[in-house]
């Protein structure tokens, strides 16, 4: 009895780290493919680097936002100049948001030479149900990376309240 109790026990230590691992390997990828750097080539040869750092959501007076972190790299021998309405955001019922502008932004991100611009900030004000499937943005044309996956997001958000997430699952 004595020999049962001590095996039924260590299948059970391991299938929890099992599971345990699994589900910590699972947390690793989403926020590896979150934060994946997306190299986005335009039709006139400009070449840029885009990465989400993070997705910010918030309640304000005005309704609901959307701020997303971005990562901005020129890997050309030249300045370039990004407009800041090429970024635009998809949720899942289709419905697409232009980042607002506000006083400290220009409609223009210029990135030097082989530069950077970090922690770039793109504020979408979005409609209620905006929260209730995916979130997508618009890199380049052709590119797009996943902010939000399908699940709807329910916790309500009071005014203003902000959460961060680094991450698609939320």
């Amino acid at each position: 009895m004595k020999k049962f109790a001590i095996v039924a026990g260590m299948v059970v230590v391991i299938v929890g780290g099992g599971l345990l691992t699994w589900t910590a390997l699972a947390r690793l990828r989403d926020a590896r493919g979150f934060g994946a750097a997306h190299r986005v080539r335009t039709f006139g040869e400009t070449n840029y680097v885009a990465r989400v750092l993070e997705t910010t959501i918030g309640r304000t007076d005005a309704g609901l936002l959307v701020v997303v972190a971005l990562r901005l790299e020129n890997p050309n021998p030249f300045e370039i100049a990004l407009e800041r309405r090429g970024f635009v955001l998809v949720d899942g019922d289709k419905d697409y948001y232009l980042p607002a502008a506000t006083e400290s932004q220009s409609d223009v991100i210029r990135i030097g030479a082989r530069g950077v611009a970090d922690n770039e900030l793109l504020t979408y004000a979005v409609q209620d149900d905006a929260f209730q499937g995916v979130l997508g943005l618009q890199l380049g044309h052709y590119y797009w990376t996943l902010l939000k996956g399908p699940q709807p997001y329910t916790p309500a958000l009071n005014q203003d309240e902000y959460r961060t997430f680094r991450r698609r699952d939320w």
